[in-house]
């Protein structure tokens, strides 16, 4: 069903990936790619940007850095970076100043 949504040429494909996998293992680009091989209706969409750690953290963070500065998998619609709140960030309000400070760390 899904597949069948992407494949029509006035659909727009929203690619969900995560910035701690590499791209490449993510079964989304395949089908956006089968798709939209143009990449004139996919919009990027990776999330859990503040999950980049560990060993391949390095790889991880260039790969998602040039994903969502356009230059590697281009998409003429662009990339979207969603961060949502932790859980220890869940009580906290739009105003205070700890929110913001963890939000700008995050980039």
């Amino acid at each position: 069903m899904v597949e069948s949504y992407m494949d029509n040429p006035r659909s727009i494909i929203l690619m969900v990936v995560s910035a701690d996998q590499q791209l490449a293992n993510q079964v989304v680009t395949n089908l956006a790619t089968e798709a939209d091989p143009k990449r004139d209706r996919t919009i990027g969409l990776p999330t859990k940007p503040d999950t980049l750690d560990g060993q391949d953290k390095p790889t991880l963070t260039r790969e998602f850095l040039d994903r969502a500065l356009n230059k590697v998998h281009l998409s003429q619609k662009g990339w979207y970076v969603v961060r949502n709140r932790s859980h220890n960030e869940q009580g906290m309000s739009f105003e205070d100043p700890d929110a913001h400070e963890a939000e700008r760390g995050s980039y």
